[in-house]
């Protein structure tokens, strides 16, 4: 059952409220005292937490987060493996295509980071990360590669 003064719900079985302190009323005694009219809570009490809190609608996935991870993620995956090509020795291995879309990948990753109506937050972070490797993997064997030329 619950409490008349608070709200709250409480044991079947309880002479006072846990929460307020004040005598534990069953419905019908309620009736009687307030001359037949069931005493509703005063309109300061809280609601039971089933009726107090409403469910919070979910926001969407931004476009832009999925984007930016899918280019981060291709990026990472062509440029590791061009890379090690070209480490390895084949020399039409080492272009630029693959950092193209691995900027436009943290550009739009970084972007959708800093939008808080849309959801994918932990998605960004990834792909930024994934450029973020990639493009230092690409520094390295640039450093790396032009070494060996010397």
């Amino acid at each position: 059952m619950y409490c008349i003064h608070c709200g709250k719900e409480i044991p079947d079985d309880s002479a006072f409220c846990t929460a307020c302190g004040e005598p534990a009323v069953s419905l019908s005694e309620a009736e009687n005292e307030v001359g037949g009219q069931p005493h509703a809570p005063s309109a300061a009490a809280p609601l039971p937490p089933e009726a107090a809190q409403a469910p919070e609608p979910k926001k969407p996935l931004g476009a832009l987060a999925i984007t930016g991870f899918v280019f981060a993620a291709i990026s990472f995956v062509a440029g590791f493996i061009l890379l090690t090509m070209a480490l390895c020795g084949s020399p039409a291995a080492f272009d630029l295509y693959y950092i193209l879309p691995a900027f436009a990948g943290l550009a739009m990753c970084i972007f959708a980071v800093k939008k808080p109506e849309e959801n994918g937050r932990a998605l960004s972070i990834a792909g930024i990360a994934l450029t973020s490797v990639m493009l230092l993997y690409y520094l390295i064997s640039a450093f790396v590669l032009s070494g060996m030329a010397i």
